[in-house]
């Protein structure tokens, strides 16, 4: 897409841009990583609650648990209340009593209570699981039986030690309402982090979109200042020469016609020495204002070099290329410039026109090159003859338009 004075708006990725998107990727990784660490946390905190529960439960029914007298028995008193919990329970709890050496059938250890013993055997405080079935969740939360003084009695032959993990309590109870609680929580932590993902990914793109286009715009604004001069707002000589070829090619493509004028202000050198770099910079700028102002909107022009500025004008047959050289030139010379400090200054101007023509019998240039070297050619002609003229380029016969 062509920019200001023809030139190509940059649409490639800077390394801005690239670092950008990168930090944007970055931001939505750690987003959901975040939205799946709160699934993960809020499915630990509803089972840390069912275990805190079952906890509540054990603590009651070990501190309920009592040898009887002279005998070898454990009875677990009932019923014991957990006023927070009772109301979420379905049914209550089912407190029962396991041994690793049972002498009564009933306290016969299932293969999960049996799991769960070796596991307290092995050193753990407490131990968890669920029995699933199509309709319900059973939680079962054992804790550790001791053995003491007087569990020999009727355990000798088993010769346990005192401290030793003789058996289990085992608090179960209903769990599905608390599992389908719980699933709420995490379905609910899920649909908000899943929202703040959104929202924080919807920010991410929409402020890339407009860093991109601020970028963009950085890019083209670097690109135009290089590629324009500074003193009179014209494009460089390397820009010019970039524009001036592919409008020669379309001249040829097209078999088409042009003209080229060079304009070289006389003794900028003295006015530079009498005035000082500032006002000649301003004289510049003011040559290059009155030289846009006779312009057409296909011309190119630039700054060739110094006090030389050079004009492509396509589709431009000779005697059109003359009139507005001429125009141009009384427009130059004929009114005083105005200098920084307010002082009127007269300049004079040599100028050399090259007409081209693409396969109509007139002058055709083997390449640019060669074209705007007979305007360069007509413009010294110009300053031998005294300067403050205009000079067509002699081999040119009238072009057509």
């Amino acid at each position: 897409m062509a920019g200001p004075d023809g030139m190509e708006e940059v649409t490639g990725h800077s390394d801005w841009e690239s670092v950008t998107w990168k930090r944007a990727a970055f931001a939505a990784l750690a987003s959901v990583v975040a939205v799946g660490f709160v699934y993960v946390r809020a499915g630990k905190i509803a089972e840390e609650r069912v275990h805190l529960i079952a906890e509540a439960a054990l603590s009651q029914a070990v501190e309920a648990v009592h040898p009887a007298e002279g005998k070898c028995e454990v009875a677990v008193k009932t019923p014991f209340v957990l006023p927070e919990s009772q109301n979420q329970i379905k049914g209550g709890f089912r407190i029962r009593l396991v041994s690793v050496y049972p002498i009564n059938p009933k306290n016969t250890a299932t293969p999960d209570e049996a799991d769960a013993l070796l596991a307290l055997r092995m050193g753990a405080e407490r131990r968890g699981w669920r029995a699933e079935s199509e309709e319900s969740s059973t939680f079962h939360y054992m804790a550790p039986l001791l053995s003491g003084p007087s569990c020999r009695g009727c355990h000798k032959d088993q010769a346990a030690r005192d401290g030793a993990v003789a058996g289990g309590i085992v608090a179960s109870f209903d769990s599905t309402s608390l599992d389908s609680l719980a699933y709420r929580q995490i379905t609910g932590f899920g649909l908000l982090a899943t929202a703040l993902l959104a929202l924080v990914l919807g920010f991410i793109v929409m402020n890339l979109r407009r860093l991109e286009h601020s970028i963009r715009k950085a890019h083209y604004a670097m690109q135009n200042i290089s590629a324009i001069d500074p003193i009179t707002n014209l494009l460089t000589r390397k820009n010019f020469f970039a524009q001036a070829h592919a409008a020669w090619k379309t001249l040829c493509d097209e078999s088409s016609y042009g003209s080229v004028i060079l304009v070289d202000i006389d003794h900028f050198k003295k006015i530079n020495h009498k005035y000082g770099y500032r006002a000649g910079d301003v004289i510049l700028s003011q040559v290059a204002k009155v030289i846009m102002e006779h312009a057409g909107p296909k011309d190119i022009i630039g700054r060739y070099g110094g006090e030389e500025f050079v004009w492509l004008m396509p589709e431009t047959n000779q005697a059109k290329a003359k009139g507005i050289a001429e125009k141009m030139h009384a427009a130059l010379t004929g009114f005083p410039l105005i200098l920084p400090n307010n002082s009127p200054v007269k300049i004079a101007a040599s100028i050399g026109v090259a007409s081209f023509s693409a396969g109509r019998g007139a002058y055709v240039a083997p390449s640019l090159d060669k074209w705007i070297a007979s305007a360069d050619e007509a413009l010294h002609q110009a300053m031998k003859g005294g300067g403050n003229k205009v000079v067509i380029y002699a081999p040119m016969e009238e072009a057509g338009g």
